[in-house]
């Protein structure tokens, strides 16, 4: 089995992106059609971080001092996860800052 984690929704990429490390962000589209050229027919794709979807588009739209809260929004994610993880469960993750894809063969 392949487990994939990137981050999601191309609409939130800021400028905090780029101070992680990311280069582009993805949706499940955009893995479906990579799969359909492949021989793989089993896959599960899943939005989690659903308060962190809340807060990454807060920082696009709102934040214009990035680089010195830049540490401060990594522990306030941290200490967030937490409790995302259960508003994921009542979305029935349909939403949210990161995307995990399961592949087998």
């Amino acid at each position: 089995m392949l487990i994939i984690n990137v981050p999601a929704f191309s609409f939130l990429y800021s400028n905090f992106d780029k101070e992680v490390g990311h280069h582009k962000r993805y949706n499940k589209n955009d893995f479906k059609k990579m799969l359909q050229f492949t021989k793989i027919k089993k896959s599960y794709m899943l939005y989690y971080d659903s308060l962190g979807f809340l807060l990454s588009l807060l920082n696009k739209f709102f934040n214009q001092n990035e680089g010195r809260l830049f540490k401060n929004k990594i522990l306030i994610w941290n200490f967030l996860i937490n409790f995302s993880k259960y508003i994921d469960i009542i979305t029935f993750h349909t939403i949210g800052k990161s995307l995990l894809i399961f592949i087998k063969k």
